[in-house]
């Protein structure tokens, strides 16, 4: 099964058109060197996918700023004399023969288009950054999406990579003169959600903290401090949640009866007796202590954000991948997914010792292990 990370991994890797365009750059700059100055200011030697380039244009920079003295920069004479004077800095370089810098300049198809060469050259490179640090969220979306238990530190260590990718993204929108990413339109389509399956740790939180809820009412005003119906990652279970919230301003009675009755009326429980009867069974006392409810908020909160993160590297990708976007628009909309990502941290859950939760009664069936979404 491929993973986000190796979807992601594949995208940060130059093409072969990468290659080509680096090649008619340097061609034309072997070629035409008084185009250098058209470029080297906002031109790195980094945007390079392949070392050997990157070598060979900082030994371009490094010849024409020898030649600043007596002569100006950027006019040593005609392209056979520069090749050979800039081969004599590179030649211990693996793979840039003499041969090779005569293949650029043969490869070069227009040298006057240097700086429209250098311009994709950037955008490219600005592509395969953006892939590669979007692949330090992956990590912990495959994580997610195995629905394997995530440490406190790491849901942690996500917003911290979270701001770190957008400051990399403002970074690279500002090299390419796009000051506000948010002025940036986009195209139709690119507001829809990525359905992501719910593991059956994550419902298995989120049910048992509704079922605490439910035998406890009196502690909803405190949750919904916490959460929000958009932390539950099943939609069902947000519903449930923002039902519960509601009949508790109401000051309606709230027990397992009530809330069927009201879950009902709202369409969220089907009126058969087999969806009746899984209701009950999922969200019946239990009849024992349950983890404590401060850390169910906090594993929900948790796997929330990462369900968000998920999203954000899916949709990421997704933005990477699809046609007719140029790399403005790639850039913007991932500084939106990463911005709703960040918009998600969740509250500070207060590390107090809490009691565990002992409800009253003698005990129902306890929820499946693997339960499915509820049945609307």
């Amino acid at each position: 099964m491929t993973t986000l990370t190796d979807q992601v991994g594949a995208l940060y890797s130059p093409t072969g058109l990468d290659i080509h365009i680096e090649q008619a750059l340097l061609g034309a700059l072997l070629l035409e060197p008084e185009q250098l100055g058209q470029v080297r200011s906002w031109l790195e030697a980094a945007d390079f996918a392949r070392p050997a380039h990157q070598e060979l244009y900082t030994a371009l920079l490094a010849h024409a700023d020898a030649q600043a003295g007596p002569q100006a920069a950027g006019h040593a004479g005609p392209a056979e004399p520069l090749a050979m004077a800039v081969f004599e800095r590179v030649q211990h370089v693996p793979g840039l023969t003499a041969s090779y810098l005569h293949d650029l300049m043969q490869a070069c198809p227009v040298p006057g288009h240097a700086t429209s060469y250098a311009l994709l050259v950037v955008e490219a490179d600005t592509r395969r950054a953006l892939a590669l640090h979007t692949a330090r969220l992956a990590g912990l979306a495959d994580a997610h999406l195995r629905g394997e238990n995530i440490e406190s530190e790491d849901a942690a260590s996500l917003f911290a990579v979270t701001e770190n990718v957008k400051t990399v993204i403002t970074n690279l929108a500002a090299r390419l003169n796009v000051p506000d990413l948010a002025a940036v339109p986009l195209p139709d389509g690119t507001d829809l959600a990525a359905p992501l399956p719910v593991a059956p740790a994550h419902l298995n939180q989120q049910d048992q903290l509704l079922t605490a809820l439910i035998a406890d009412p009196s502690r909803i005003p405190e949750v919904r401090t916490l959460l929000d119906p958009e932390d539950f990652t099943d939609p069902g279970r947000a519903r449930l949640f923002a039902l519960l919230t509601t009949m508790a301003d109401h000051g309606e009675a709230i027990d397992l009866v009530t809330v069927m009755n009201q879950a009902q009326h709202a369409g969220l429980l089907a009126p058969d007796r087999q969806a009746v009867t899984e209701f009950r069974q999922r969200f019946a006392d239990p009849g024992g202590a349950v983890p404590w409810y401060l850390e169910l908020v906090q594993q929900i909160q948790e796997a929330s954000a990462l369900a968000c993160a998920t999203t954000a590297v899916i949709r990421i990708t997704d933005t990477l991948v699809r046609p007719g976007l140029d790399t403005r628009q790639m850039l913007a909309m991932a500084a939106r997914e990463l911005a709703t990502l960040t918009a998600r941290q969740p509250h500070h859950v207060h590390s107090v010792v809490q009691p565990a939760y002992e409800p009253p009664g003698t005990g129902h069936p306890a929820a499946s292990t693997e339960p499915p979404a509820i049945r609307l």
